[in-house]
């Protein structure tokens, strides 16, 4: 009853929230546009994205280090999916095998999920994406 009270209070603000990440998904866009190193997933066209999270693909391998560096500078950040399904042991009898699906393979040794929230300051969304972009070694 507690979480039903709080849900119906806070989706009142959904819309306002979805905006809001907006903005910030908007800020980081402009951020990585035009980078090699550091690329923004994108949505299909037609759709609208809420932004839960604001996900990145860091190539060249630094995935790691760049979040490692993110991390000593204060910077959360998280990998979500760091073994894709095909690869799991859950899903072992299903026949694939390292190099099945390289492309899910790729995106789980790249993709780096940045700080998003409705409350992130535009200013600290640059800032984020400028350590990113620093620390990744992008061009």
């Amino acid at each position: 009853a507690l979480q039903a009270a709080i849900l119906s209070v806070k989706l009142t603000r959904l819309e306002e929230w979805n905006c809001a990440r907006e903005r910030v998904a908007a800020v980081y866009d402009r951020c990585f546009q035009g980078s090699n190193d550091v690329l923004a997933l994108r949505a299909a066209k037609g759709s609208r994205r809420v932004h839960h999270q604001y996900a990145v693909r860091i190539g060249r391998g630094r995935r790691d280090a760049v979040q490692s560096a993110l991390a000593n500078r204060g910077i959360s950040s998280a990998v979500h999916y760091p073994m894709p399904v095909h690869l799991q042991p859950a899903a072992s009898t299903w026949g694939f095998r390292e190099g099945s699906l390289p492309e899910a393979e790729s995106l789980a040794r790249e993709v780096l999920c940045l700080p998003m929230h409705p409350f992130l300051d535009p200013a600290e969304a640059t800032q984020v994406a400028e350590a990113v972009l620093e620390l990744s070694g992008s061009d």
